[in-house]
């Protein structure tokens, strides 16, 4: 128990994250709690375009969010905190759009944007990062 989708076999990059989206993946994520995952809470990578809505992630070895390599997706009403990392890293080509999201308590950044990251952020409440 305890490990999410990402799993099992997994290597590289990505090894840890609690939720892995990548190629071209959609869907919609709601109302979890993810804590304590060795790497980062939830990855959004390889073009994979979510909804990630209401959930709480906090207490992760690396950041709490990450959309890289292409990937999207609307943030929306999510609670990043805690996690060893940035409460949301965005980089190589990452675009979310990213409303109402708390980023709060983190050992990182509270928003990082790195290497080419871009996105729309609006409404988020940022505070108490290192």
């Amino acid at each position: 128990g305890g490990q999410g989708p990402a799993a099992g076999g997994e290597s590289g990059p990505h090894r840890g994250s609690a939720l892995l989206l990548a190629d071209n993946a959609k869907g919609f994520v709601k109302e979890n709690t993810i804590s304590g995952a060795a790497g980062d809470g939830i990855r959004v990578t390889g073009g994979a375009d979510p909804e990630i809505v209401a959930n709480t992630v906090e207490g992760c070895g690396g950041s709490g969010l990450v959309v890289d390599e292409g990937g999207k997706g609307r943030v929306q009403n999510n609670t990043l905190a805690r996690n060893a990392g940035a409460g949301m890293r965005v980089s190589t080509g990452g675009a979310p759009d990213a409303r109402g999201n708390r980023l709060e308590a983190n050992q990182g950044a509270g928003l990082l944007v790195e290497h080419k990251g871009r996105g729309r952020w609006s409404a988020n409440t940022v505070g108490g990062n290192a």
